[in-house]
């Protein structure tokens, strides 16, 4: 299957009399970078890399040459390994852009009988559903919805190291999605987004929502309680609850520019996980392993 990929900066411009989406030689397995839709026909996928939880023009325009579209929330929701900076950066290995998008289809092109969703899909249907309801609740504050996308991302990819029963990674991925809800009422009320202002505020704007989006009570629960503690790092209880609070830290680490002394009191107080841990040193440490 072709892929056409379009990314929201500019792309190098194809030599003089070349069209944009080429066909690829038959072992390509290739993406093509574009903003038209010239060449679209009905046996490629278009991709559209706009985290944006409608359609973009581009989508729309490729669906009425009669191609397949995945938009780039989908596929960033379907590959959690990538971070969200190797989506803004463009730095992603072809094979998983084109794995990301192919994925992105599955819950279309691979139910079981009856439609009925396999539990993987709709987990995975779950965390795009609540993450388009962040991006909205946080409109016109790309700071705190790039925070929260990349807090998902390293909570999914751990967990899934440290192979936590289905459920629990459940729980934490939807955590980890909404764990910093409490800020704008913290900011109105406190003029802080302190971590004890959001855990108190948190949980009291997270329920609403993730009620209204069907979660089921034990999983609200858990979550609320996570919400109430993710700055709190003297009793940790749970595995959904370490991997929350490192995912966390990953983040801030960076978008708070700490310093290397920093990072190896995080590691040596906080950091328990073997999966948190690499990352940790990898990205602050520079340790290779």
């Amino acid at each position: 299957t072709d892929i056409v990929l379009r990314a929201e900066e500019e792309q190098d411009s194809p030599a003089p009399g070349e069209d944009q989406h080429r066909l690829p030689a038959e072992d390509d397995g290739a993406i093509k970078s574009g903003t038209e839709c010239t060449g679209i026909h009905s046996h490629m996928i278009v991709c559209d890399m706009a985290l944006l939880p409608q359609k973009t023009a581009f989508l729309k325009q490729a669906e009425a040459c009669g191609a397949k579209t995945v938009g780039g929330l989908e596929m960033f929701v379907n590959q959690a390994v990538l971070t969200y900076s190797l989506w803004t950066e463009h730095i992603a290995p072809r094979d998983i852009f084109y794995d990301a998008a192919l994925r992105a289809l599955d819950p279309e092109d691979g139910q079981e009988d009856g439609g009925v969703e396999p539990a993987a899909e709709t987990a995975e249907a779950a965390d795009r559903r609540l993450i388009e309801k962040m991006m909205g609740y946080y409109a016109g504050d790309p700071k705190r919805i790039q925070h929260f996308l990349k807090v998902y991302t390293f909570a999914k990819m751990i967990g899934e190291e440290e192979a936590l029963p289905p459920e629990e990674l459940f729980i934490l991925r939807t955590a980890a999605i909404i764990h910093d809800i409490g800020i704008k009422v913290s900011e109105e009320k406190y003029g802080s987004s302190a971590g004890k202002y959001q855990e108190k505020e948190g949980p009291a704007v997270a329920e609403p929502l993730l009620l209204s989006c069907g979660y089921e009570e034990e999983v609200i629960d858990r979550v609320l309680f996570l919400i109430a503690n993710h700055h709190t790092y003297d009793r940790i209880e749970g595995a959904d609850y370490q991997i929350l609070v490192e995912a966390d830290f990953l983040v801030n680490l960076y978008e708070d520019g700490c310093s290397r002394e920093t990072a190896e009191n995080v590691k040596r107080n906080i950091f328990r996980t073997k999966a948190g841990i690499r990352c940790l040193e990898q990205m602050y440490l520079n340790i290779q392993k």
